[in-house]
């Protein structure tokens, strides 16, 4: 996303200016501290418990987005599996056709399938 907001000159410079701030500022101060440990103890285990604590996180973090992520596409029906029919489009100039979801997961004008009943 970085990289986007750079090619499309979008940044906020005081975002960036104070993210990347907080960012320096929090490594070296972890750096240091786990320097100290380090030396004072004279044992790694911290450190290398402090990056499986860190990658633990994120995994849990991007399942719990994930999860989500599939759940939402589910309730707004949008296509979940490999179709052939989306590979080769012989509608279009493409290759790949593109299906486009309502904002909305049911426009309010149309009853629902089970208020239909």
């Amino acid at each position: 996303a970085t990289i986007q907001f750079a090619r499309l000159k979008q940044h906020v410079w005081h975002y960036v200016v104070w993210y990347g701030s907080v960012t320096i500022v929090a490594t070296m101060v972890g750096q240091h501290l786990c320097d100290i440990y380090v030396r004072k103890h004279k044992r790694y285990s911290l450190i290398t418990l402090a990056i499986c604590g860190v990658l633990l996180a994120s995994l849990s973090a991007l399942l719990f987005i994930g999860i989500g992520q599939v759940i939402e596409d589910l309730y707004m029906g949008r296509q979940m599996w490999f179709a052939l029919e989306r590979l080769c489009n012989k509608n279009s100039m493409g290759i790949l056709a593109v299906d486009v979801a309502p904002a909305d997961s049911w426009p309010s004008d149309l009853p629902r399938w089970r208020e239909r009943r």
